[in-house]
């Protein structure tokens, strides 16, 4: 799309200009977001404006009426590894609007917007991360990953962090850190491929606004990492990655987050994405357990949501069906049991 506005009922729907007017009004607007906490969101949506590197004023769609910013929406462009390809997908967050212009349907403009956006530039798949399911569903994204993992101490004596690890120093451990991921990572559908502009925006956007990074090293080699933050008051694991012929290794990292949790104050370190047998052995070996975490209120945890976007051209880069449906092409592409997408990778 040209970026040109669409007007209806006075309210306009196009691009972010380039003008620093347009980027003070789009952290204006987003100041109104309601942290718990406090926090400003202008001080937290900033970031996604300066450190992502896909960040680009026509990344972003807004909503203005009467000259005034009301509804925004930014696009992040990914590319999601499937199959052994790297698919190139379109990120969607920073979905807010104004209260009082809420459920007018403004919101679903902007992302209508930006999905018809997404498809002109040959973007395959979307993706989100979303607690109103029932309202992106009708918009078209799949609930696609809502389990998680609780790593647990069996007592108090586990934790003590070992002399071979390390924190993560870039200069030092980037170039290694990066070679793990991605022999790791090829058996993990949904992880997105980074190239070094990418690492660097995964390590200034990660945590929130901090996260731990720590490393095992055995002579001259990084034999494991283990990215973890406090999100939002839960202790999280953000990404981990190890040497195909090691467990020990990264389940000390866990075992030494798990003690870092519990002298902060915290429970358990939550887990994303399954730990594979070796490393759930491992981990039982040093006292410690994963558990499947069990939510007791009502309301979804916060849950990834697919959509395909331009189907043919997926069937014709897997060889499969076209006459396959959205939900059986992303089973082929991206089951969901191998679904495994990072937090460090957020938006």
């Amino acid at each position: 799309m040209n970026g040109c506005g669409s007007d209806t009922n006075d309210i306009t729907v196009r691009q972010l200009g380039a003008s620093a007017a347009e980027r003070a009004a789009v952290l204006d607007l987003l100041d109104g977001w309601p942290f718990r906490d406090g926090r400003r969101g202008r001080v937290f949506f900033a970031r996604y404006l300066d450190s992502d590197p896909s960040y680009q004023p026509e990344n972003s769609w807004v909503a203005e009426s009467d000259g005034r910013l009301i509804s925004y929406v930014q696009i992040f462009p990914r590319r999601l590894r499937a199959r052994g390809d790297a698919v190139p997908a379109g990120g969607i967050g920073s979905v807010f609007t104004q209260p009082e212009f809420r459920r007018r349907g403004i919101a679903e403009r902007l992302l209508a917007a930006a999905v018809t956006d997404l498809r002109d530039r040959g973007f395959e798949l979307s993706m989100l991360l979303a607690t109103r399911l029932d309202w992106y569903g009708r918009l078209g994204w799949r609930p696609w990953s809502a389990r998680k993992w609780r790593l647990v101490a069996a007592s108090d004596d586990v934790g003590s962090v070992a002399p071979e690890i390390e924190p993560f120093e870039p200069t030092r451990d980037l170039a290694a850190v990066r070679r793990l991921a991605v022999e790791y990572g090829r058996e993990r559908d949904g992880t997105v491929v980074r190239n070094e502009r990418d690492w660097q925006g995964s390590l200034a956007l990660a945590g929130d606004p901090d996260e731990l990074f720590w490393v095992v090293r055995r002579g001259e080699l990084v034999r494991a990492y283990l990215r973890f933050a406090d999100l939002d008051g839960r202790w999280q694991a953000l990404e981990w990655g190890r040497a195909p012929d090691d467990p020990e290794p990264l389940a000390s990292l866990f075992a030494a987050a798990a003690g870092h949790v519990r002298t902060e104050g915290g429970s358990s370190l939550e887990i994303p994405v399954a730990v594979e047998a070796g490393v759930a052995e491992a981990l039982g070996r040093l006292g410690l357990e994963v558990h499947e975490r069990q939510w007791k209120s009502a309301s979804p945890p916060p849950t990834w949501m697919l959509r395909v976007l331009r189907p043919g051209d997926v069937a014709v880069r897997f060889g499969l069906d076209p006459a396959l449906d959205e939900i059986a092409l992303l089973e082929r592409v991206l089951p969901k049991q191998r679904f495994s997408f990072w937090p460090a990778d957020r938006f």
